[in-house]
């Protein structure tokens, strides 16, 4: 009773509502005893079940704390960080928790980060190399210890989690913003616009993308990181004449222009729609969506 009462009290003053099973090992391996047996866990997960603390979601892998301190709404990007604790939360759902979008969508996005758990990664090019483990957790505290897999839920009431498929080269460019008090993993600003660009459907249309370049101020320099490491032309093209139309600059430009903007019909502004006679010249792109958002620097909806 004591070990269930520990991980519901470290719960609660967290400020979290979902419990997996291998944080409920986490912080009894803190609290209680570094080499804590993982039997134990489930018993530990059993009684506060029994007791009504906490409700399955997933199996014996994820629950809702049900403990009356855990009455507001649940934090479904909690859920998403809990269910899939390596992963990087994507595209809109991104976009709200960095409150670049006034849309909310059903659909929570993730990046399946790595194919190897525990891969190491430079989140920026001039960052020391990191490994990725759970959010809240250190790389100290996995050593000796297996890195939890994903739980896969695939939805939970009315909202839907989405996973795409990340090689291992792109996994970069990830923060850990709070939301409602618990940290969670996300892309940070400047590659969520980034990927905006690049994958626009999953971001609520292209229009909305603009919105979120025109509320944000990215770092340029870490814009053009980005896109130089994620290397594809076609995002050159699309990154630079956006930055240039909302009046950024950087001297990478001039390369990006020669070697990096070709020709060719497939080289649009937005993916989702055809080819169209407006065009850049100096990005040698079609201009087939509307750019007032940009040019204006308007996000409103009116």
């Amino acid at each position: 009773m004591k070990d269930a009462f520990l991980v519901l009290s470290k719960l609660a003053e967290e400020s979290r509502h979902i419990l997996s099973s291998w944080r409920a090992h986490v912080i009894l391996r803190r609290e209680r005893d570094p080499h804590y047996p993982a039997k134990n866990v489930d018993r530990v997960l059993s009684r506060l079940r029994r007791d009504g603390l906490i409700a399955p979601i997933r199996g014996q892998r994820l629950f809702k704390v049900t403990s009356p301190y855990a009455r507001q709404s649940l934090n479904i990007y909690e859920l998403a960080s809990e269910a899939y604790p390596l992963d990087i939360l994507s595209h809109s759902s991104a976009l709200e928790i960095h409150r670049l979008t006034d849309q909310r969508s059903r659909v929570i996005h993730l990046y399946e980060g790595t194919s190897s758990p525990g891969t190491i990664v430079k989140r920026r090019s001039r960052d020391a190399s990191v490994p990725i483990v759970p959010v809240g957790t250190t790389p100290e505290e996995w050593r000796t210890h297996t890195l939890p897999r994903r739980a896969r839920v695939k939805s939970y009431e009315d909202f839907t989690l989405k996973t795409h498929q990340l090689k291992d080269d792109w996994v970069f460019g990830d923060s850990t913003p709070s939301v409602h008090g618990v940290p969670v993993r996300c892309t940070d600003v400047e590659r969520t616009l980034i990927d905006g660009l690049k994958q626009p459907r999953y971001c609520g249309g292209l229009s909305e993308v603009f919105r979120a370049w025109v509320r944000a101020d990215p770092d340029p320099n870490r814009l053009v990181d980005y896109t130089e490491r994620l290397d594809r032309l076609i995002l050159y093209q699309r990154v630079g004449f956006v930055m240039e139309t909302l009046g950024m600059q950087h001297t990478h430009f001039a390369q990006w222009k020669a070697e990096k903007s070709p020709r060719g019909g497939s080289r649009v502004l937005n993916p989702e729609k055809e080819y169209a006679s407006s065009y850049s010249e100096e990005w040698n792109l079609s201009i087939n969506h509307p750019t007032s958002i940009l040019d204006t620097r308007d996000a409103s909806y009116s």
